[in-house]
């Protein structure tokens, strides 16, 4: 299930950063798929397995900016002579943040992840509590009454 993860970033970042950074940036095919391996692997592990488990969505997406951020300067300004690193990494970061956004809520949304009321609670800051309901809360009571009683009651009634 991870590594299907890490591939779904891997091929988000390596599409936005070919956009965005190969387009704009003159950044090569090698240059953008290392760049994107290296993001998927270090977000994913830092960003979503650490900080989403711990925190809520917002501070997860805002930790993966940031991340974002720091390795996109740091590897393009080491692989490229490209005088503008700053604004190509600004983009990329928020192009791949705003991904981030929908892929935080996607790990939220699995089938068959269902976190105990106490990661709920640590997730909103408010507990998540469950009620139970049935149709037997109040039981019909059979009458006791003998169809000969009913119908004498009956007679009685009508005189």
């Amino acid at each position: 299930m991870h590594i299907l993860r890490i591939v779904m970033k891997f091929i988000a970042a390596a599409v936005v950063l070919g956009i965005i950074d190969a387009l704009g940036y003159d950044l090569g095919a090698s240059d953008i798929l290392g760049i994107s391996a290296v993001l998927a692997i270090v977000s994913y592990v830092v960003g979503d397995l650490f900080l989403l488990r711990v925190t809520n969505n917002t501070v997860a997406t805002i930790a993966d900016f940031a991340l974002a951020f720091v390795i996109l300067y740091l590897m393009i300004d080491n692989m490229t002579i490209e005088d503008d690193v700053l604004s190509a990494s600004l983009i990329g970061s928020i192009a791949i943040t705003a991904f981030e956004i929908f892929f935080h809520r996607l790990l939220g949304r699995e089938p068959g992840k269902q976190a105990s009321n106490q990661q709920q609670t640590m997730q909103t800051g408010r507990p998540q509590f469950q009620t139970e309901a049935s149709s037997e809360l109040t039981p019909v009571k059979r009458d006791v009454r003998s169809a000969q009683q009913d119908k004498s009651q009956e007679n009685q009634d009508k005189q």
